[in-house]
């Protein structure tokens, strides 16, 4: 309904949100005015528009979303549903999804860089000893090369037939068949073993399996800088692709924690409307300077 404000009313009566007490004295017709006097003897005259009392709720149900559809508009674009929704808080979720993003392809782009550095200086200073073309290692590889000043040989007797173990703990191989000998021979490792034995032939398989082959194999020698400068570029590289993968998770938390708010909210607003009682904080990342905190106020019933 649409009031008129007549003359005789000193106070606009505006219905049908006025709640006080009334008299009808004229009854009015279908668009036509009918007078109201209230309890204090004030006269009123209102307008009858037919449809007007119900069009109004019936406009405000059209554009709200429903609660179904703003949880999948923020599961897919965080804050798209609370934008839907009226609500201001949409840019909170927005502004941690672009900062997500740019972090996250920001430290893979500098980890893969960081990456070609050292295995470009791998491979112009340590693997000069290594035979064929290159070809790159995974990353325990390159990590075993800042522990190691050398890999050591394959087979220490190429002439003989069959491989022979390298010896010496200091390098990469040697290391490896002293753990051989020590999972699969009984007797003190530094004895003498039988090398028809079937623990020997254990032992060589496994060394076979783990030691670095001819055309992986590396040699820092006396590059003790360069070899401190790789251990930099390679700690530096995983350090932001590890920080990179940390960005998936927040961009899938924040997905999910706007989804969930939009859902929440598209439903109280079907319903009675309450203050929002219920604080929802955000800490993507473990890493303080990646760190953001995202506070978002959740209406509850």
């Amino acid at each position: 309904m649409v009031a008129q404000n007549p003359e005789p009313c000193l106070q606009p009566l505006q219905l049908p949100f006025y709640s006080g007490p009334m008299e009808q004295v004229t009854p009015p017709g279908k668009g036509n005015p009918g007078l109201f006097s209230t309890s204090d003897g004030r006269l009123c005259q209102i307008l009858l528009v037919p449809g007007a009392a119900s069009a109004a709720p019936q406009a405000i149900e059209e554009r709200t979303p429903t609660p179904g559809r703003a949880f999948l508009l923020s599961a897919l674009f965080p804050g798209v549903g609370q934008r839907t929704l009226g609500q201001d808080r949409w840019i909170a979720y927005m502004a941690s999804e672009v900062w997500a993003w740019t972090q996250y392809l920001g430290r893979r782009r500098d980890g893969r860089r960081l990456q070609e550095r050292y295995r470009d200086l791998a491979w112009l200073v340590a693997r000069r000893v290594s035979s064929g073309p290159r070809v790159d290692g995974n990353f325990e590889y390159y990590e075993s090369m800042t522990q190691y000043q050398a890999s050591g040989a394959f087979d220490v007797d190429p002439g003989r037939p069959g491989v022979q173990p390298e010896r010496n703990p200091e390098t990469f191989n040697g290391s490896i068949w002293l753990l051989a000998r020590e999972i699969y021979f009984l007797e003190d490792p530094d004895f003498p073993a039988d090398e028809g034995s079937d623990q020997y032939e254990k032992a060589l398989r496994y060394y076979m399996g783990r030691a670095i082959a001819p055309s992986f194999a590396w040699n820092w020698s006396s590059n003790t800088l360069q070899q401190a400068e790789f251990a930099d570029l390679i700690r530096e590289s995983d350090e932001n692709l590890r920080r990179g993968t940390t960005m998936i998770g927040i961009i899938l938390a924040n997905h999910l924690l706007s989804a969930v708010d939009a859902l929440v909210t598209g439903r109280l607003l079907q319903g009675e409307m309450a203050e929002p009682v219920v604080d929802l904080t955000l800490l993507p990342s473990p890493v303080l300077q990646d760190a953001i905190a995202l506070t978002v106020r959740v209406p509850t019933r």
